[in-house]
């Protein structure tokens, strides 16, 4: 009995780890010339920390964004759509609502977009097992350069 509750605590120790963002830790903002540089970041929360939602910018590539990290990417001036894609999530058997930012870009600006996770708790009376469950309500948010830039202080840069 021992020897499967250190097994447990192993295995779900290694679940958290993997679920988080490890790449290097944030050390400053940067922008390229002549480019629009954006930081999509994900706060290091316990609710919803072993799921991520994929992002997509402009309906191109598809980034991981893991519990407590944050992607870089440099794209060219102009409007861009910043959302997350639609695909079914098999931690919490739901689809991830589709949402997306726009987003209008200068050469050498720099934005900041959160993606958020709220917690709500949706008490069923007719269930006999799980009678209170959370609810996760996923957002994308535009932040300020100051408050963005205090966030991923915090963060990992995810690969």
């Amino acid at each position: 009995m021992k020897l499967l509750n250190r097994f447990l605590l192993i295995t779900f120790v290694i679940g958290l780890v993997a679920c988080s963002a490890t790449g290097p830790k944030f050390t400053n903002i940067e922008s390229a010339i002549g480019k629009s540089t954006i930081y999509i970041y994900r706060p290091s929360k316990f609710a919803a920390g072993g799921t991520y939602p994929t992002i997509q910018v402009d309906g191109i590539g598809e980034y991981d964004l893991k519990n407590g990290g944050f992607i870089r990417l440099e794209v060219e001036p102009g409007e861009h759509k910043v959302s997350i894609q639609d695909r079914f999530d098999w931690v919490f058997m739901r689809f991830w609502d589709y949402q997306y930012k726009m987003i209008n870009t200068k050469p050498g600006s720099i934005h900041f977009i959160r993606f958020g996770v709220d917690t709500d708790w949706y008490v069923n009376t007719n269930a006999l097992t799980a009678p209170v469950v959370p609810i996760f309500d996923f957002t994308l948010v535009v932040e300020s350069r100051a408050l963005g830039a205090k966030n991923l202080s915090d963060l990992n840069q995810i690969n």
